[in-house]
């Protein structure tokens, strides 16, 4: 290298994605805590599931414990709110909903951008997604390779759990969030008009391929 000339200095990482902020279905690939400024932080590495999209977009999602030295899970914390979540999805008990048990559900989740730092707002080109909260579970992770339905279109079922076509209403469609017409949870597939959720939508395969 010649004198003078600048040298390149390695990134120790990239900066997370930055995606129009919504409610999105998702999964959770671990969960890591991490000390940070002197508190505790549980991190979640979520993964996005897209429709129609072989995209892999990764979001962090943070949990804050309290004080490094003493960390506890707060009746009113993110993490308490979180574990609600899965307990009255299992009807067991908060307090007893490991973060393992994390890993074996998909959700529906609110993604944000963060917009600013410890130090002030951050310019847009800093700017980058962050999972905000849980909104509902959807089911349980194992259900979104639908092994214990009739065949369906794998790839459809791989992305979102979603059968790709029911008889006498025709293929699945991306649509605006509204509700299930069976059930009220949100969603954002029909078929033919009729807005379904995961679950009611492979409810619906079976009982119409039965008849």
């Amino acid at each position: 290298m010649s004198r003078g000339e600048d040298d390149l200095i390695s990134w120790d990482g990239d900066l997370p994605p930055r995606i129009d902020p919504g409610e999105y279905n998702a999964v959770v690939l671990w969960t890591k805590p991490v000390d940070r400024y002197g508190n505790r932080t549980l991190t979640f590495q979520w993964r996005l599931l897209l429709p129609d999209s072989h995209e892999q977009i990764e979001l962090a999602g943070y949990c804050n414990l309290g004080p490094a030295k003493h960390p506890k899970i707060r009746p009113g914390s993110k993490l308490a709110s979180w574990q609600r979540a899965i307990a009255d999805f299992t009807h067991g008990t908060p307090k007893r909903v490991p973060t393992k048990a994390f890993k074996t559900f998909w959700f529906r989740v609110r993604v944000r951008t963060v917009t600013r730092n410890a130090k002030g707002p951050l310019h847009p080109r800093d700017q980058y997604s962050v999972v905000d909260d849980i909104l509902s579970v959807g089911g349980k992770r194992s259900e979104l390779s639908a092994d214990s339905l009739p065949p369906l279109d794998k790839r459809a079922t791989a992305i979102t759990g979603y059968p790709s076509s029911i008889p006498g209403l025709g293929p699945l469609k991306k649509d605006a969030l509204s509700r299930c017409e069976q059930c009220d949870e949100p969603t954002s597939f029909s078929y033919r008009g009729h807005a379904l959720c995961v679950t009611h939508a492979n409810k619906e395969l079976i009982n119409r391929r039965d008849k």
